[in-house]
């Protein structure tokens, strides 16, 4: 993905084929986010999905924000019809809240996530800079502000988007967004360090093995890792 040039900005018009793309990808978001609210669990779906300014190759994201018992949140999404190919825990760096993502395709498209700990308030705003959007929202069609991985601010219209490049502008998007200015300096620079580098390993990241449970996995990787078993919620241990 190459992030935008400095000033670059143009309106975007979606064709009928991308509002239905849109429209798949919201449906599928907004059944896998019912499973969970069934179990009190509250869901979010961020990124393109929340933004609307999707492709044939976006993902449907959704998070869940605050630490829950894995078999509760494993158990809504069976009973919601939907099956785990695969789970995953990554800690992006080792200041990072681990999370654990359960993707639901074998493709890896769709993917539930949630937070082995507490989010730090500054993950919280990561959020908010790519786009976040609840249930009742998905709903509604409401789409949000945010930006997506070229660095370009998405402003959601009713025939499509606007997009702004945000290079030098972290001021305006921060207060666009709602968010301090020190996260889209901090998003700004890693996705720029990406752009240069290329995609760079996480920290860490543990697939599991087939019957393996969440909270084996823990502590298996509490037990070799310092700073995975000093970010975790040390009630699982």
């Amino acid at each position: 993905m190459i992030i935008c040039r400095k000033g670059e900005n143009r309106e975007v018009i979606y064709h009928k084929k991308r509002f239905e793309i849109l429209n798949t990808l919201r449906n599928e978001a907004i059944k896998i986010i019912e499973c969970l609210d069934h179990s009190g669990i509250k869901g979010y779906a961020h990124g393109s999905v929340a933004r609307g300014d999707v492709s044939n190759q976006s993902d449907v994201d959704i998070v869940i924000l605050n630490y829950l018992s894995p078999p509760l949140i494993e158990n809504s999404i069976y009973i919601g019809g939907f099956k785990i190919y695969k789970t995953v825990i990554i800690q992006a760096t080792p200041q990072s809240t681990p999370k654990v993502y359960y993707y639901l395709d074998h493709r890896d498209k769709t993917v539930v996530s949630y937070p082995l700990s507490k989010l730090k308030e500054k993950e919280l705003y990561f959020y908010k800079f790519s786009g976040i959007v609840d249930l009742n929202g998905l709903k509604k069609g409401l789409r949000v502000k945010g930006v997506d991985k070229r660095l370009m601010l998405i402003h959601p219209l009713d025939y499509g988007h606007y997009e702004e490049c945000i290079l030098d502008r972290s001021g305006y998007v921060a207060k666009i967004l709602d968010i301090p200015e020190s996260i889209v300096n901090e998003r700004i620079y890693m996705l720029g360090k990406r752009e240069i580098y290329g995609r760079t390993g996480v920290f860490l990241e543990y697939t599991l093995h087939p019957g393996e449970d969440v909270l084996e996995a823990v502590r298996t990787i509490a037990s070799k890792n310092r700073f995975f078993r000093e970010s975790i919620y040390y009630g699982w241990i």
